[in-house]
């Protein structure tokens, strides 16, 4: 019998059929446009060093323009287009229309992907500095929050951290499982001098969505845990047959 992961893998191939080329092209352009502003992000950091230096009068350290170099391309250019990696092979498994727009929808909700990418960081970072294996609990717990974000832009970033954390409770196991699987492909995809991530990368990412998928069904209330609707009636008899609560006030 296959494991669940295989079963959401070979899913995965089955909704890439017929998109495998616009896959490939939506990473190849994610990689031009991370590597292009990577280049931009340097020359902002040189530029915020030399300003910072001119204010307080001494030379920034080199390891202090890796920072801000660092923080510039990984806030205003990794995640937020991560995010639109993450809407375009959503709507793949949704057999949804997509186009080249999607992949810049991070930058549409910029503000709560900034804030939510930021808390998350720092929330995995201090977890990290207790042990190792608490920051990869962490890493993994919040691991849907990119994906509920795509989903609901307008939540909080608590709400979705404990959305994340709700969603991963018991399932943390799976979807190590389901990461470790990929660790041969992407052996392979170095060898291709990382050609091949071309195509692992939309294996990937469409094999996630559709654990998130899963993970939202599992989530969804059924018939019996729907609120039935009470009549006016219903509400006067339920009032003359509960007392009052000691903590109701008067």
């Amino acid at each position: 019998m296959e494991s669940q992961n295989a079963i959401l893998m070979t899913e995965a191939r089955s909704a890439l059929s017929g998109k495998w080329s616009f896959g490939v092209k939506i990473t190849f352009i994610y990689f031009l446009l991370t590597i292009a502003f990577s280049l931009i992000s340097y020359v902002l950091s040189y530029f915020i060093s030399g300003v910072y230096s001119r204010i307080f009068g001494f030379d920034t350290t080199e390891s202090w323009d890796k920072f801000w170099n660092n923080m510039i391309q990984t806030f205003f250019v990794s995640i937020p287009l991560s995010v639109g990696l993450i809407v375009v092979f959503l709507k793949f498994t949704r057999k949804e229309e997509t186009t080249l727009k999607d992949l810049f929808t991070g930058y549409k909700h910029f503000i709560p992907v900034f804030k939510t990418s930021l808390i998350v960081s720092i929330s995995i970072f201090l977890w990290s500095l207790l042990l190792i294996i608490p920051g990869i609990i962490a890493l993994v717990s919040y691991s849907m929050c990119y994906f509920i974000l795509a989903d609901n832009p307008k939540l909080s970033t608590m709400e979705i951290m404990a959305k994340s954390k709700k969603m991963m409770l018991g399932n943390k196991w799976e979807y190590f499982f389901l990461s470790c699987r990929f660790i041969g492909w992407g052996l392979v995809s170095i060898a291709t001098l990382g050609i091949g991530l071309l195509w692992l990368i939309p294996y990937v990412q469409t094999s996630q969505a559709l654990f998130y998928e899963d993970l939202k069904q599992q989530q969804a209330p059924t018939g019996s845990d729907l609120e039935q609707p009470q009549t006016p009636a219903s509400l006067d008899l339920e009032q003359q047959q509960t007392p009052a609560s000691p903590d109701q006030p008067f």
